[in-house]
């Protein structure tokens, strides 16, 4: 590609980067510029159209964790979509209008952040929006460009504006697109073919205006000196000037002089003038909005005759494809496209696929397909791309001022390989056409260049076309076809009725013309012969016959000879299929109400994918009344769907409203004609699970995820979930299918029991009580009251919460709640009456307009609520109440059944099955802490995993848990100190948030083993499986602000906000600071390549009002650092590692203290040679050394400090190593004493 093929004169490519961080000597550190964002960032966060947050980890494996924010905790519902290895979020209140209204690749989260869309590379949504005549502009959006050739506009959504755009996404809109990102594709120039031109036709191309929409032109380039007629720079860059050098390629391939070469070098068509269309920066990428006002303004205002691009976008139609068949129609312009080089089968992308344009792929010096050209066939019509193959490999031809080539040839050219360079052979070889053939149209030059083109032998028409552009041949046809392609479309084998196609001749010559016409079976023709007279046209009807042609792709050529003249060839083309069969899908809930389920059908065989949005052909739908209907293909599918029952008299899929979830379909179901097939949840069998070692319950949030996957016999794997939070029942059910006999299916249940968090016991009355919601009450679990311990509880009934100067002092009131009232103001009523608990029943429905409770409030079924409302009518009734707040274990559980589900999907949770580990949560001096963990597990066939926080109570504590063991299941892990706010509707000061994680591993049964979360002295580390390293002259860092004693790790930028984490991370040579950044210490820079001393230092700083530990870390690293060819080299920098004997509150008695001072993980050191340790009792103001300080072999030490005071003490480490590395460390209020 174009990046590994250019260079700055005289410096390496990573030169490019340094423009950014150049140090100024004395500069303030504030205008040293910021390191560049790491190549791939291994944690970002992603913010859809629809206000919804989607946080993004990337593991040492490559294996991804995810999480969502919605954007009202009150909504819930995503459906998670792993689709070959791309993550897609679809909100369930959205879902309905995708694609027809809304863009897929509006919710390909892995694509948005490959191109750059995340929240830390930008704070705004590109977007192309079509709205209906008269239509307001929906709130939040910026207009950027109006694009009048697809009815649209391109704008800019800012994201903290997202939510409030989202509320009316459906009015008044026609259609969002994603403003994707181009690339740009490499080119290569001609050598020989302007002399070529030069023999066939006078004047080479004059009075003929050629467009190029790439990088910019070097309109300075000897060769390209007077050629450009005009240029317009639709980037920020805001010039013409080419930075990334294909441009300025393209150009001389259509029309360079050859004034820097003799003539050697020159273009197709010398005579050309250009127009400069930039539409790719610098970086050689762009925005498909550019693309569309560039093409609107070369085929328009500039009046251009051809316009040529080598830019594209993932998969096939949208926008830019629709920019092109506008344009052709309404401006006779011909636009030539090539085919990209990707060098695969149906990989030809937007806008190349557009059949008005004329698209070319490459081949080499013996007329054999170049590897990486990539080629059709093209959507459900099978549609030939590209119609024309031409040089592409090993060519000479301009090269940009200030950028050199890979390969360069002389001082101001290279040779180059690449499809954009065969579009522009033919882009050239049109504007000879052009001049040549006065008044002929777009559809004729596409039609002299495919039908005159030199055939390839042994070269499919799907991969080649028609053959190799042929100047000399395509300016000898004088009578010349209305279009180079005829398409008949999608037919249907065996049926039907026939399909013609009317196609003219015009014949350019000065006499008339009989032209003898043949076309191969399967289509025949309604004449063999045409008389044209001079300048005159004709035509003929050419018809293909499904009823009577065999299934598959029909490819043949129309052969039109004129007597005595070349034969001019038009390729004829359609995609004849079997019957294709419908398929309609409903859905029922368990309930037995329909449910509007968008099921994932696959062909189990193929790969094919229907229904989805997603990357595979378009649908094609059928009518239905009740579900989903497409017609498919004969064949063996999987039709996988998951139902959400709801409650009575929902209708949405929000938080509260979804009763449970059931997997229903069949995995492998043989379709040979018209199905109804019916996924019914009420077929689904419950879950059961048996902990014989604990007593659990399913609290709320214990059914994490359900999860089924599908891997065809061919194409990618189909993994999706439904992230849904809030539901009423803690149940999954799973209908039993039978064994899968091709390719693979799996469905999996994630769980996390615990104690029973609430349980309720009187004689007479079966009570299941559950806490209301605390997402519509509090903002973190602390302002969530719960009954901790066992109360014995006299029940009073409250009716409907009234009260009536009801004494309810220590009580359990009860109270009968109607539609609409405010569960906070009837809870917190009785418990200014002096309630000790409340129980709400009747309507338990909660939809917001809360506030914070002050009392433990339950819900219980209406049944049960009667039942205790009428006995306590009538005699006095206790009620033993038992509440766990920190559960003392957990079973983490994933569960899953391969190849089939089971008749009963039952588990026993044996301990000895599982492996425990027991967990130290550890606090900050103080008792009665809440942290909050999320546990990641991933199956063998899951890319990514998903679930969500949770709250850690009493910390600190040891807590055992349980889990499902390898090799079938690994997991990840993360601690927060405090607890994660999970709301933000009570208003109160924000407070930063230490985070650390420990690496992805797996277990074995019966596997016993120890950890710790939070452990101090926690400090400036590295993490193993993301080195800082050297490449070149590239640095990458990666230096986390938190290791503790485990080794779990972690990073903080600095917050927006005072009581927070303030971070600095500066890199100096030798005195001079040439980078730094506030984002935790990650990210590039480019140093030179010379040998240099470097030093960086590196500051944290807690000012949260939680903070008693680490409130200040300070770490200094010195080395030296050189051009590191081939291979990354992990720079040899220092680690300090400590054991201190801390108790869970992170204090200790004694005055021992052990050190580890070594490399960074996998990095080439020295020996260690020095090291010092020094203590302070008042926050670092004075220091004192070691009492001792011993060596005890392989990089570990035994310290003996000064008995300190009760109070903290804090550290300060020096290190060096043999070669001169060393690193400083100093820990404020490292730990405790007592």
């Amino acid at each position: 590609m174009w990046p590994g093929r250019w260079v700055r004169r005289g410096a390496a490519v990573a030169a490019v980067l340094a423009m950014g961080v150049t140090p100024v000597p004395g500069a303030r550190a504030d205008a040293v510029p910021a390191l560049l964002p790491a190549e791939r960032p291994r944690d970002y966060d992603v913010t859809l159209i629809t206000g919804d947050k989607v946080h993004i980890t990337v593991g040492e494996d490559g294996r991804q964790r995810a999480s969502v924010t919605p954007r009202d905790p009150a909504r819930s519902g995503f459906r998670m979509v792993d689709h070959g290895g791309e993550l897609s979020v679809v909100p369930a209140d959205v879902a309905a209008l995708v694609p027809e209204k809304l863009d897929p690749a509006l919710f390909n989260v892995t694509s948005l952040a490959a191109q750059g869309y995340t929240d830390q590379q930008t704070g705004s949504i590109p977007l192309i929006v079509r709205q209906g005549a008269g239509a307001a502009p929906p709130t939040g959006l910026t207009a950027v460009t109006r694009l009048e050739s697809i009815g649209a506009t391109a704008v800019k959504l800012a994201k903290k504006d997202a939510a409030t755009f989202a509320a009316g996404l459906a009015a008044g809109v026609d259609k969002i697109w994603l403003d994707r990102k181009i690339t740009v594709r490499p080119v290569t120039s001609a050598s020989t073919a302007g002399a070529a031109a030069r023999a066939a036709a006078d004047g080479a191309g004059a009075g003929t205006t050629v467009a190029v929409l790439d990088s910019g032109i070097d309109a300075g380039h000897p060769d390209l000196a007077g050629k450009v007629a005009g240029a317009r720079d639709f980037t920020y860059d805001g010039d013409g000037v080419d930075r990334y050098g294909s441009g300025t390629a393209m150009a001389g391939v259509i029309a360079g002089s050859g004034a820097s070469s003799g003539g050697t070098y020159t273009g197709v068509a010398p005579g050309a003038r250009l127009l400069n269309g930039k539409v790719i920066d610098g970086s050689g990428g762009g925005l498909a909005s550019w693309a569309i006002a560039g093409m609107e303004w070369a085929s328009g205002e500039a009046g251009a005759d051809v316009v040529t691009m080598a830019v594209s976008v993932p998969g096939q139609g949208g926008p830019l494809t629709d920019a092109v068949n506008e344009l052709t129609a309404r401006n006779g312009t011909l636009f030539v496209m090539s085919t990209g080089d990707r060098g695969c089968e149906a990989c030809v992308d937007s806008p190349a696929d557009a059949p008005a344009a004329l698209t070319v792929g490459a081949v080499d010096a013996n007329g054999e397909p170049a590897e990486f050209s990539g080629h059709g066939p093209v959507g459900l019509h099978r549609a030939v791309k590209p119609e024309l193959s031409a040089p592409g490999v090993g060519v000479v031809s301009t090269s940009a001022a200030n950028l050199q080539p890979a390969e360069p040839v002389g001082d101001h050219y290279g040779r180059f390989s690449g499809t954009a360079l065969s579009a522009s052979y033919a882009a050239g070889a049109a504007a000879l056409l052009r001049q040549a053939r006065p008044g002929i149209t777009a559809p004729e030059i596409r039609s002299a260049l495919v039908g005159g083109s030199e055939a390839l032998p042994g070269v499919p028409v799907d991969e080649g076309g028609a053959g190799r552009l042929d100047v000399a041949g395509a300016l000898a046809r004088t009578v010349l076809a209305g279009d180079a392609v005829l398409d008949f479309g999608l037919t249907t084998a065996g049926a039907g009725e026939p399909v013609t196609r009317t196609v003219s001749y015009r014949n350019f010559g000065a006499e008339p013309a009989t032209v003898a016409l043949d076309a191969a079976a399967p289509f025949t023709l309604s004449a063999t012969e045409l008389t044209l007279p001079a300048g005159g046209k004709g035509q003929v009807d050419v018809t293909l016959d499904p009823a009577r042609t065999p299934a598959g792709w029909a490819r043949a050529e129309l052969v039109a000879t004129p007597a005595g003249g070349a034969a001019l060839r038009t390729l004829l083309t359609g995609n004849v299929e079997e019957r294709r069969v419908e398929l309609r899908v409903s859905a029922v809930a368990r309930d037995g109400r329909p449910s509007r389920v968008l099921p994932s059908v696959v062909d189990v065989d193929d790969g094919a994918l229907f229904g989805r949005g997603l990357p595979s052909d378009p649908d094609r739908p059928c009518e239905s009344d009740d579900g989903f209907c497409w017609l498919v293909p004969p064949g063996t599918y999987s039709i996988l769907g998951i139902i959400n029952t709801l409650r009575p008299g929902a209708t949405r899929q929000g938080r509260g409203d979804v009763v449970d979830q059931s997997f229903t379909g069949y995995p492998e179901m043989k379709l040979t004609r018209d199905t109804h097939v019916v996924l019914d949840a009420r077929k689904a069998v419950a879950v059961r699970i048996d902990t014989p070692g604990h007593r659990t319950a399913r609290n709320r949030g214990a059914a994490t995820k359900l999860v089924h996957t599908r891997l065809p016999v061919k194409g990618p794997r189909h993994t999706e979930s439904f992230l849904l939070d809030g539901r009423l029942e803690e149940n999954y059910y799973l209908q039993p299918t039978g064994t899968v006999s091709k390719g693979e299916f799996a469905v999996a249940t994630r769980w996390r029991l615990e104690a029973p968090a609430i349980t309720m016991r009187t004689p007479g009355v079966d009570l299941h009580p559950r806490y209301v919601d605390p997402v519509y009450f509090s903002n973190r679990s602390t302002q969530y009251p719960r009954l901790d311990g066992t109360a014995v509880l006299t029940v009073a009934d409250a009716g409907d919460g009234a009260l009536k100067g009801l004494d309810l002092r220590g009580r359990l009131a009860l109270i009968r709640r109607t539609p609409g009232a405010s569960v906070s103001a009837l809870a917190n009523a009785a418990g200014a009456a002096g309630a000790r608990m409340v129980a709400i029943y009747g309507d338990t429905h909660v939809t917001g307009n809360e506030s914070l409770l002050t009392v433990p409030t339950v819900t219980l079924a209406e049944p049960e609520g009667e039942r205790l409302a009428e006995r306590a009518s009538r005699r006095r009734v206790q009620v033993v109440a038992k509440g766990v707040v920190a559960s003392p274990y957990v079973y983490d559980l994933y569960l899953s059944e391969e190849g089939r589900v089971r008749k009963r999907p039952s588990y026993v949770a044996a301990q000895r099955s599982l492996a425990r580990v027991d967990t130290a949560f550890h606090a900050q001096l103080t008792d009665d802490v809440t942290l909050s963990e999320v546990k990641y597990g991933w199956m063998p066939w899951e890319n990514f995993s998903w679930d969500s926080s949770r709250t850690v109570a009493r910390a600190p504590r040891v807590r055992t848990d349980y889990l499902s063991p390898a090799p079938g299941v690994r997991w990840h892990s993360a601690a927060d100190m405090p607890e994660r706010s999970y709301n933000a509707i009570f208003p109160e000061d924000k407070q930063g948030v230490m985070t650390v994680r420990d690496a992805t591993r797996g277990y074995r049964a019966g596997e016993r083993i120890e950890r710790t979360w939070l452990r101090h002295p926690v400090a400036p580390g590295f993490a193993a499986d993301s080195p800082t390293q050297r490449q070149g002259d590239v640095l990458t860092v990666d230096m986390r602000a938190f290791v503790d004693a485990e080794g779990n790790t972690g990073s903080r930028p600095t917050d927006p906000f005072p009581h927070g984490y303030v971070s600095d991370w500066r890199i100096y040579k030798g005195d001079e600071l040439i980078g730094r950044t506030q984002t935790g210490g990650s990210g590039r820079i480019v140093l030179p390549p010379e040998r240099a001393g470097y030093r960086v230092e590196y500051t944290v700083e807690n000012r949260s009002s939680w903070a008693r530990l680490s409130t200040r870390t300070r770490t200094v690293w010195t080395f030296d650092s050189e051009h590191a060819e081939g291979d990354p080299v992990r720079l040899p920098l220092l680690a300090v590692a400590y054991d201190a004997p801390v108790d869970l509150r992170n204090r200790t008695a004694s005055t021992r203290l052990g050190l580890t001072v070594s490399h960074q993980a996998g990095a080439q050191g020295h020996p260690i040679r020095k090291v010092s340790l020094e203590t302070s009792s008042d926050d670092g103001r004075t220091w004192r050394p070691a009492r001792r300080l011993r060596d005890t072999g392989h990089g570990t030490y035994a310290a003996t400090i000064e008995r300190p005071a009760p109070g903290v003490v804090s550290l300060r480490v020096t290190a060096s190593d043999a070669a001169g590395s060393t690193v400083t460390q100093e820990v404020i209020r490292a730990y405790g004493t007592r």
